[in-house]
């Protein structure tokens, strides 16, 4: 979450939070994988 004026009351925030380390790590990798993904086609623009 942004904790400024702004993504308090203007920007669409999200926050998750995960307990379990396992689901943690996963979602991670997955994550990871996809901004990595979209970094790439943002270079091919």
């Amino acid at each position: 979450m942004n904790p400024t004026g702004g993504g308090d009351t203007r920007n669409d925030e999200n926050i998750l939070i995960i307990k379990d380390k396992d689901l943690a790590e996963k979602f991670m990798e997955e994550f990871e994988k996809v901004y990595a993904e979209a970094k790439e086609f943002n270079k091919m623009k």
